[in-house]
């Protein structure tokens, strides 16, 4: 038979390990719409007749005057993949750096590092559809 203490004691220890359940939920909530907790969206994508508009926020996917990729930016890279996959998709990036002395440097890598994971082959790709062509990044 249990006493008033042992229910007492069980119903905590139920209420805390829901309590992690749902902060743990949280964490990873918060990774899946990290675009949507932003001041502003990291895409903005408009359409034209037949062409897709993209805007990529560069800003917001790394650490501020890093380039340190921030938590939930590949999953929003891989969902811009698909977008610009599209016939006809046109991409601006835009990004913003307070003046340092490397911020041209910080700037270059954030590039780079969106380029990279742009181009880098999903789980999906096959052998074949693998080509050694690059990425033309205008100036």
């Amino acid at each position: 038979m249990q006493t008033g203490k042992d229910q007492d004691e069980y119903l905590t220890q139920i209420r805390n390990q829901m309590a992690r359940v749902a902060a743990s939920d949280a964490e990873k909530r918060n990774l899946l719409v990290f675009q949507g907790q932003l001041p502003k969206e990291v895409l903005s994508v408009s359409y034209e007749n037949s062409v897709t508009h993209i805007i990529l926020h560069a800003d917001l996917l790394f650490e501020q005057n890093s380039s340190t990729i921030r938590n939930g930016s590949v999953d929003i890279l891989n969902r811009l993949r698909a977008l610009i996959a599209g016939p006809a998709a046109k991409l601006l990036i835009t990004d913003s750096v307070e003046d340092f002395p490397d911020s041209k440097t910080v700037d270059g890598e954030r590039i780079l590092e969106i380029v990279g994971i742009l181009e880098f082959p999903t789980k999906d790709a096959s052998q074949e559809a693998l080509t050694t062509e690059t990425l033309a990044v205008p100036n």
